[in-house]
């Protein structure tokens, strides 16, 4: 179809606790209960290839409301991937989130990540830079705090651990600690 009319349309006005559209799949092993391909045209500016959008006064705070991924049985496996990979990129940005209209007292978290207790090695958040030679692996711009703080670590429990640690192995290194092109820079 051309234009902007569409293939299928389903309209659900009156699901309030059950589901527009409901998939059981449960016999996929490497297959998909929804596969949506594109590979001719250009998405531009405004075109999305899944839009997910609502501009009701959502509330929910023990499931996402506007998007809800949940997998109670994965234990070694990865439950949501982003992956682009073509080889000309120069500006592509794989996950972008962004964030506007906020009160003037907002406390919120526009981001918040929570892990829970564990005796292994595991991290909550694992950032691996692979070739940056001129970039950096975590890049922090807040430029707009004054008297707030760009990183609060809060690390209560500590009874032999480091709140912060830093270590590099490099023998390369120009600087000195606290000058030049320092393990901490100037």
């Amino acid at each position: 179809t051309t234009g902007a009319g569409n293939l299928v349309n389903l309209t659900s006005v009156n699901t309030t606790d059950g589901a527009a559209l409901h998939i059981d799949a449960n016999g996929i092993t490497t297959g998909e209960a929804l596969e949506i391909a594109h590979t001719t045209s250009v998405i531009a500016s405004g075109g999305s290839l899944v839009s997910l959008s609502s501009t009701s006064a959502d509330t929910g705070t023990t499931s996402g409301n506007v998007l809800d991924i949940t997998s109670s049985g994965t234990t070694t496996g990865t439950v949501a991937r982003i992956g682009v990979s073509n080889a000309s990129q120069t500006s592509a940005t794989a996950l972008s989130a962004v964030q506007s209209g906020v009160s003037t007292g907002y406390t919120g978290d526009f981001v918040s990540f929570t892990g829970s207790s564990t005796t292994g090695a595991g991290n909550l958040l694992k950032l691996t830079s692979v070739n940056t030679t001129g970039g950096a692996a975590l890049a922090i711009v807040s430029d707009a705090v004054t008297s707030g703080k760009s990183i609060n670590i809060s690390a209560d429990a500590l009874t032999s651990g480091t709140a912060f640690y830093l270590q590099s192995t490099s023998t390369a290194l120009a600087g000195t600690a606290t000058t030049g092109d320092g393990l901490l820079g100037n």
